[in-house]
């Protein structure tokens, strides 16, 4: 953390000599050393630190080139952000505009094929943004989740094949918007697969279990069209860090010391540790949501040496 080289190289020697390490290797490792990064099918490794890649459908579509020029900087930093990712660590990087803290984590992201969403954070940076809020949306918002939902069990519950038309004829009230019709063809397969007649197996029995919860769902629908029948309709749509900590993904929030100290705030308990997380209070949730274990949380700042910028407040940094 020493800005001044020579001290920084004096005080290498001085540790060194206590780990018993030579003089000559302690000035290797401060100004020579330079992590490998090697790429394999399963695994990415950087010096000291092996990471697995993801295996997903998703992660092969972004497979494009990406150039990233592995100088002895950026290889110890890759290597550093590499070793926080696998402890679990969130990362703040403070550096100057252009030396690439940006794009080092979204190379290590990329190598490793997880989803990175960057947030840049400004002045008028809201909690709303970070967590989400009420906002007015299209009916399509809440029909979507419940026809996916849909789609997903009728696969696991009955034959695709048989049922073509019958799927083609959902798809087309969805993209008419012909709700009404639509609840009904829902409702009606919902009624089938409930009374269906299972053998007691395993499968069977959470089968029947992920109907009757798909069946609140479409009852909860039901209730809103009827209350909006003609009015505009309001729903919470959760925001980006709500969003990655349930699917598992990666956020960087950049330029973090420029957002209001009270939006920040927000992100106190999600850094308490590997088990924190985050409490939706303005959906009325009392409980925090599920924190995926890939989770990983950046952040980048300028130095506040700048008009407009300012230090993180302490409670923030310290975390």
């Amino acid at each position: 953390m020493l800005s001044k080289h020579t001290s920084k190289l004096k005080m290498a020697e001085i540790i060194g000599s206590k780990l018993n390490i030579s003089k000559k290797k302690a000035e290797f490792f401060c100004q020579l050393y330079k992590p490998e990064i090697v790429i394999n099918e399963l695994d990415v490794q950087v010096g000291r630190v092996r990471l697995l890649r993801k295996q997903s459908e998703a992660v092969h579509i972004q497979r494009e080139k990406f150039t990233f020029a592995p100088t002895r900087p950026s290889s110890v930093l890759i290597e550093q952000l590499a070793v926080c990712v696998s402890k679990g660590e969130p990362v703040l990087l403070v550096g100057e505009t252009g030396t690439g803290k940006t794009s080092t984590v979204q190379y290590l992201a990329h190598i490793t094929g997880h989803r990175l969403r960057v947030v840049n954070m400004n002045q008028q940076s809201d909690t709303a943004d970070l967590l989400g809020g009420y906002k007015p949306v299209d009916r399509k918002l809440i029909w979507l989740p419940l026809w996916e939902a849909f789609e997903e069990l009728f696969a696991q519950t009955f034959s695709k094949k048989q049922n073509f038309t019958f799927l083609g004829h959902i798809q087309t009230c969805y993209r008419q918007k012909r709700w009404q019709d639509l609840l009904r063809l829902m409702q009606h397969v919902h009624k089938s697969a409930v009374n269906k007649d299972e053998k007691e197996s395993e499968t069977g029995l959470l089968l029947k279990e992920k109907w009757e919860a798909f069946g609140l769902r479409l009852n909860h629908a039901q209730q809103q069209m009827k209350m909006t029948e003609n009015a505009l309709l309001f729903a919470f749509v959760e925001g980006t860090l709500a969003q990655v900590v349930k699917k598992g993904e990666w956020i960087l929030l950049d330029e973090i010391n420029l957002a209001a100290p009270e939006t920040l705030e927000c992100l106190s308990g999600l850094l308490e540790g590997s088990s924190g997380s985050l409490v939706l209070l303005d959906r009325g949730d009392t409980e925090p949501l599920v924190r995926h274990p890939d989770f990983r949380l950046f952040a980048c700042m300028n130095p506040a040496t700048d008009v407009g910028k300012r230090n993180l407040p302490p409670g923030i940094r310290n975390r």
